[in-house]
């Protein structure tokens, strides 16, 4: 909590410039960037940022705009904002820490009465303290959320299981018309309850086919929670964009998604931790899914990076509090085996382009949205700089300054 009141304090800092400067236009000067895409940095470098957007990423001597407001850097690392690919949200609260710890643009992967939508709508209002969201609404799974039926009444004839092809893509229509981004679908079944079973499929190869055909139709993609192979394997044949966990897929299914350009995003953080009722925190069942789950998603890793099979970032996080966020992720990254600057990489360019966005956000070039964050030390020395969050820009707007 100390940290959210020292982020805030500085805002009203930021708020309270002289009045002939120009917040539209942001100058950066010595900075060391890491730009998302490149496998090296550019060092002292000036970036300019003008009305939301990167302006220039350039060495030597630059045109400034005399009313700009210029930061000298002196040598700290600058980077995209993390894009965090999976992430549940159950408050606006939650959307503000998120920022507040670095994501800039996440994914939802489930809330209740599209409160991420809501979040989505006020931040392209200008509300800037909160992440660009991509949203998702509800999850699809045969026992839909009652939350569900209460915004959709006329679909209660589904309850109390959702079957067939043509009640999934009801379902589908349903979430489209209230205008959310992507599709995600449980192929599998949870690891986080003692009562389900992540290697039993929920969906058949039909009905999951018919949702992911179904989402293309609506110009949406589909993306499955999968940690059994036969749940895994019918979501990669059917064309999702991406497998979330993927705990026990096999060589065959890892194949297919080479094959397709499928993403893989293995989540280590939210798999890693504690389960949300306390009444499953002491059970053996999921003590034995955590002691066996990242050795396996670290295997699995290693085993994509190497075909080349496009990874993304994302946490799994609900943001309820500060101590854990991307930074972490990139930490069970490096674990699995892969290097600062691949991992950098992923969490930045390789999370928007498995979102879609990377022609507006994920990367320091040129054209893009300014979402950048400033780290007080190297981050391809040690990837716990990444939590040394100096400075925030969302949308070319500072909402975050704890910069000297």
């Amino acid at each position: 909590m100390k940290k959210l009141v020292a982020f805030v304090f500085v805002i009203f800092q930021v708020v309270a410039a002289p009045a002939q400067i120009d917040s539209s236009i942001l100058v950066f000067q010595h900075a060391n960037v890491i730009d998302g895409m490149s496998n090296k940095p550019l060092e002292n470098v000036t970036v300019i940022i003008t009305n939301g957007k990167i302006a220039s990423v350039q060495k030597g001597k630059n045109i400034v705009p005399s009313n700009a407001l210029i930061i000298d850097l002196k040598g700290k690392w600058l980077m995209p904002g993390y894009v965090d690919a999976h992430v549940h949200f159950g408050n606006v609260k939650a959307a503000q820490t998120a920022l507040l710890l670095g994501a800039t643009t996440v994914r939802t992967m489930h809330c209740d009465h599209f409160l991420d939508i809501e979040i989505r709508e006020a931040h392209r209002r200008g509300q800037r303290d909160m992440p660009d969201v991509i949203a998702g609404g509800y999850q699809m799974r045969p026992d839909m959320f009652p939350a569900f039926f209460e915004d959709f009444p006329e679909l209660s004839d589904m309850k109390p299981r959702v079957s067939g092809t043509e009640n999934v893509r009801r379902v589908v229509r349903a979430l489209v018309s209230r205008g959310v981004d992507h599709i995600k679908f449980l192929a599998t079944e949870r690891a986080g309850t003692p009562e389900t079973d992540p290697r039993k499929r929920t969906f058949t190869d039909e009905e999951i086919a018919a949702i992911v055909d179904e989402a293309g139709k609506a110009g949406r993609y589909a993306s499955a929670h999968a940690h059994g192979d036969e749940g895994s394997y019918a979501a990669v044949k059917a064309g999702v964009r991406s497998i979330e966990h993927g705990t026990f897929i096999t060589d065959t299914t890892i194949a297919m998604m080479k094959k397709k350009k499928i993403y893989f995003v293995p989540t280590f953080t939210g798999g890693a931790q504690q389960p949300s009722r306390p009444e499953d925190r002491d059970n053996p069942i999921l003590q034995e899914r955590r002691r066996t789950g990242i050795p396996l998603r670290n295997k699995l890793t290693v085993q994509c990076f190497r075909l080349d099979i496009p990874m993304a970032a994302g946490t799994d996080l609900r943001y309820t509090n500060s101590d854990l966020s991307m930074a972490d992720e990139a930490l069970y990254f490096q674990k699995a085996g892969l290097k600062p600057m691949k991992i950098l990489q992923i969490m930045t360019n390789g999370s928007a382009t498995c979102l879609g966005i990377e022609k507006r956000t994920g990367a320091v070039k040129k054209g893009l949205e300014a979402d950048i964050v400033i780290l007080g030390a190297n981050p391809l020395v040690s990837l716990e700089a990444l939590k040394d969050i100096r400075l925030i820009v969302n949308d070319g707007k500072l909402v975050a300054n704890k910069l000297e």
